[in-house]
């Protein structure tokens, strides 16, 4: 799906609002001890007529080149989300937070603006709203987007790194940012405890965990991924080891079949 013109970009994505090619769909995180729910990643998909389902990945690195489009692509995955997720609030449905993947992490006052609307508009509570901002980002914005964070901070709303190489440089970086949740990728974690050994990723982690930055292992796709997990010291997870992306009915039937599971199992 080549995007070589911006400005055909541009139409083509304002076209797939207005015609409801864009969807959300949510991937659980889990407790990897207990394997309850504790929270909803958001990821955004585009149904193109001719292209069927794309993810994220294919369409949102052109998108993001163009900022005002970036703003609007944000702007729809904010409202979109918090709507669906105050629903599941409504219908006594848990699921712990909501991470949203932002773009337009380097305008404060934009971002701002379009978080304190879906929150108004949705009625989501801004403690539950974790709003997630890239590394790569960070890595040349520290100042910029630390402004951008404090800002959110300052609504209630949970700030997560995405990427993070772990490293301590990246750990000095972020000490000066309210980051409080790093989502670590477990391939990353396998390359560290095969040329450094596994008590060097657990003390990797710990690092960040004494900086009361939770960290977060995902693309846990096996068992073996999952024991890496818990042998690094990392509580929560991700991936399709738990469950895949699933689009919002999906999503709704699985906690909805979850918290009956978990009042049958009070009873007995």
């Amino acid at each position: 799906m080549p995007f070589s013109n911006a400005e055909l970009l541009a139409g083509q994505v304002q076209s797939g609002l207005d015609a409801g090619e864009f969807s959300a769909y949510f991937q659980p995180k889990f407790d990897a001890d207990s394997e309850d729910v504790v929270g909803l990643e958001a990821l955004l998909r585009w149904t193109r007529p001719d292209d069927g389902l794309q993810e994220a990945s294919l369409f949102m690195p052109a998108v993001e080149r163009v900022p005002d489009l970036a703003e609007k692509v944000d702007a729809w995955v904010l409202h979109e989300t918090t709507r669906q997720a105050q629903m599941w609030l409504d219908q006594g449905v848990s699921f712990g937070f909501l991470n949203v993947n932002i773009s337009a992490w380097h305008n404060t006052d934009v971002l701002v603006s379009m978080v304190e609307k879906a929150l108004h508009d949705s009625g989501f509570p801004a403690k539950s709203l974790a709003l997630e901002c890239p590394w790569r980002m960070m890595a040349v914005d520290v100042e910029g987007i630390s402004k951008t964070m404090r800002a959110l901070r300052a609504l209630g709303c949970v700030m997560v790194l995405d990427g993070n190489p772990l490293d301590q440089g990246c750990l000095d970086v972020v000490r000066s940012t309210p980051v409080q949740m790093s989502k670590i990728c477990i391939e990353h974690m396998q390359h560290i405890s095969e040329t450094d050994g596994i008590g060097a990723l657990l003390r990797l982690v710990k690092g960040w965990q004494k900086q009361k930055v939770q960290i977060v292992s995902v693309g846990v796709e096996s068992e073996d991924d999952l024991d890496l997990s818990h042998k690094a010291g990392c509580r929560l997870s991700q991936g399709s080891r738990f469950k895949s992306p699933l689009p919002s009915a999906e999503i709704t039937f699985l906690l909805k079949a979850i918290d009956q599971t978990k009042k049958a199992l009070s009873i007995i």
